[in-house]
């Protein structure tokens, strides 16, 4: 299991924690995840999926990246059609964004890993 303090960029720490979970009938390696908001637990789940052998702080840039979607990166019905809570829609317009920074370097380039921010 691997924990990543989101913490330095944005107002206030977030923490992402990631766990293989086996894998699917088609290879793919199955990921537990939880998204905290200082204390408050914003999703959690085991529906994440990635290709074998990805690092766990490989996976914590995929489920990032699926975490902090707004509005205009899917489609119109996207959130409603995935029952998100209402707790989760203000989380979104709220900190989606400013979250999604740890997706990237200093110098604006994509990262491939969350490692810069393990807190285990």
């Amino acid at each position: 299991m691997t924990t990543c303090k989101l913490d330095g960029f944005i107002s206030f720490a977030h923490t992402l924690t990631i766990e293989p979970t086996g894998f699917d009938a088609w290879g793919a390696s199955r990921w537990r995840y939880q998204l905290l908001a200082g204390d408050e637990v914003i999703f959690a789940g085991d529906d994440l999926t990635s290709p074998p052998r990805t690092t766990e702080d490989e996976a914590a840039v995929g489920a990032l990246a699926f975490l902090t979607l707004r509005e205009h990166d899917v489609e119109a019905d996207y959130f409603t059609e995935h029952a998100y809570t209402p707790a989760q829609l203000e989380w979104r317009d709220a900190w989606a964004e400013d979250l999604s920074l740890a997706m990237y370097a200093d110098d604006g380039s994509e990262v491939r890993s969350l490692a810069r921010y393990r807190a285990d």
